[in-house]
């Protein structure tokens, strides 16, 4: 997929999912702890403001990101420097960005994908933790 076709697909699927956005309130996961699992293992997320450290409990790593909300439901994460790293594990130029679609007593669900392209929109579901 070309740069241009992929900024394209970016933008279309952004302007979909701010209608969406208007009909969730996102306010109570702004910031927070999380608990994010999958198959490759669990991933304590905590969110500020403007930083988030998420925290793998089987691999034992952590990554250092900073937070922009593109809206009340967007958010895109940049990955910085990690306490004990001298570079983000991720990768300086990644860039994730996450839009939460449902919001519950239990935590939440977003679509996440990121660039640079090419990748897969994925769905995941974050349990608030206290």
């Amino acid at each position: 997929m070309t740069t241009a076709k992929a900024l394209i697909l970016a933008s279309l699927t952004m302007g979909a999912l701010s209608a969406s956005a208007q009909l969730t309130d996102c306010s109570a996961v702004r910031t927070g702890r999380f608990l994010y699992e999958n198959e490759l293992g669990n991933t304590i997320i905590d969110r500020g403001d403007d930083e988030q450290l998420e925290t793998a409990l089987t691999e034992v790593w952590e990554e250092r990101l900073r937070v922009e909300w593109v809206d009340g439901c967007t958010y895109s994460l940049y990955p910085t420097p990690a306490p004990k790293d001298d570079k983000p594990r991720l990768g300086q130029d990644l860039i994730v960005t996450t839009h939460i679609i449902e919001v519950n007593e239990l935590g939440y669900s977003a679509k996440v994908w990121w660039s640079p392209p090419p990748c897969d929109t994925l769905t995941l579901h974050y349990k608030r933790l206290p």
